[in-house]
């Protein structure tokens, strides 16, 4: 085997080991659960100045 090889066999074993091992670190941990949703609308009524003959426009 070439010595060259077989630094390089151990430097890229090391660096899977740290990678499966940083994997594995957070891996454990549990997502952290978003916030309730803000719920204090307000009722509005809508006054139309000109005749809309039963329609609506829709919203956007």
């Amino acid at each position: 085997m070439h010595p060259k090889k077989g630094w390089l066999a151990l430097v890229g074993a090391g660096l899977m080991l740290a990678a499966a091992a940083a994997f594995a670190a957070g891996a454990g941990t549990p997502p952290k659960a978003a916030p309730g949703p803000h719920r204090d609308w307000k009722n509005i009524s809508l006054l139309y100045l000109s005749d809309i003959k039963g329609k609506i426009e829709p919203c956007g």
